[in-house]
């Protein structure tokens, strides 16, 4: 899911029918862009 904010994505998926019967939950995780490449491969 891509959202504006963790707070957003929650507010989307409480929306659910299986969470709101509490018969799911979610986790969140944010994930960031890596930006290690220029380490890996020196062009």
């Amino acid at each position: 899911m891509e959202c504006d904010s963790k707070e957003k994505a929650y507010e989307i998926l409480e929306q659910l029918p299986l969470v709101k019967n509490g018969l799911t939950y979610f986790e969140l995780t944010v994930l960031e862009p890596y930006t290690g490449f220029d380490r890996l491969f020196k062009l």
